[in-house]
C-alpha cells in the first residue's frame, strides 16, 4: 500500500466522507480507524498513526465513561460536542492529513491531468495541498520566535492570557497565511499550470494492483455502511 496513486487517495477521502454522512456506529469507526492507520503505517508515518490512535481512544473513552458522569447541562453539551460530534469528523481530518503528508504535488498534478481533470480544479487543489504544511512551518517559526523572547507558548499560558496569545500568535499567523496563499498561487502559475497547452511531466503515473485493491475496498466500505451502518 506504499506510494499509492493520488487518485486512489482522493477516492479514499471521498469514501470516508460519504461513509460518515450515512452514519457510523462504534464498530464502523474502529474499521475506519484500522484502515487509515494501516495506510499511515504502510507509508512509514508511525508517529502520526500513534497520535491519531491515542486521540481517538481518548474521544471514545470520554464518550463512554466521562460523558455519562457529567450532570451539569452546559458542560454535558460541551462534552457532547467534543467527544461525539468531533469524533464523527475525526476520520475526515485523519484521511486528509494522510493525503497531504504522503502526496507529492508534481505526482498529484500528473495524475489528475492524465484523467483530464480541468485546470480550475487542479490549480486550487495543488495550492491547498501545499498550503497547510507551509502554514504549519510558519506556526513553528512564530512559536520559536516567541520562545527566544521568553514568551510562553504552552497551553496553560494561552488559557491564562488569551488576548496576548492572539496578539503574539494568531495575528502574525493571519498575515503570514495571506502572503503564503499569494506566493503559492504565483508559484503554481509560474510552473505553467495556467497554460491551455498540454504540459510535459517527468512523472510516470499509473494505477497499480494496490490502487485497485484500495479502491474496491473503499467502495465496499461505503456500500456496507449504507446497508448496515447507522447510529
Amino acid at each position: 500500500m506504499r506510494n499509492l496513486n493520488p487518485i486512489t487517495k482522493i477516492l479514499c477521502i471521498l469514501a470516508i466522507n460519504i461513509t460518515i454522512t450515512f452514519g457510523v456506529n462504534v464498530i464502523m469507526e474502529l474499521v475506519l480507524l484500522a484502515c487509515v492507520s494501516g495506510l499511515f503505517m504502510a507509508n512509514g508515518k508511525w508517529k502520526k498513526c500513534i497520535h491519531y490512535d491515542l486521540i481517538f481512544a481518548f474521544l471514545l473513552f470520554g464518550d463512554k465513561c466521562i460523558l455519562p458522569a457529567i450532570t451539569v447541562p452546559w458542560l454535558s453539551t460541551l462534552a457532547c460536542l467534543v467527544f461525539i460530534a468531533f469524533r464523527k469528523f475525526f476520520f475526515c481530518i485523519m484521511s486528509a492529513d494522510f493525503f497531504v503528508s504522503t502526496t507529492e504535488i508534481n505526482v498529484m498534478i500528473a495524475s489528475l491531468e492524465k484523467i483530464r481533470v480541468p485546470q480550475v480544479i487542479i490549480i486550487p487543489l495543488a495550492v491547498l495541498v501545499r498550503f497547510f504544511p507551509t502554514v504549519k512551518e510558519e506556526w513553528n517559526h512564530i512559536r520559536a520566535a516567541m520562545r527566544m523572547r521568553n514568551i510562553g507558548t504552552g497551553a496553560g499560558q494561552i488559557l491564562l492570557h488569551p488576548i496576548k496569545a492572539m496578539e503574539y500568535m494568531i495575528v502574525p499567523l493571519l498575515f503570514s497565511t495571506v502572503k503564503i496563499g499569494e506566493e503559492l498561487a504565483a508559484a503554481a502559475l509560474a510552473r505553467g499550470l495556467g497554460l491551455h497547452n498540454k504540459r510535459t511531466n517527468l512523472c510516470r503515473v499509473s494505477l497499480k494492483m494496490a490502487d485497485y485493491l484500495v479502491m474496491v475496498f473503499s467502495v465496499t466500505i461505503v456500500v456496507f455502511s449504507k446497508l448496515c451502518g447507522g447510529y
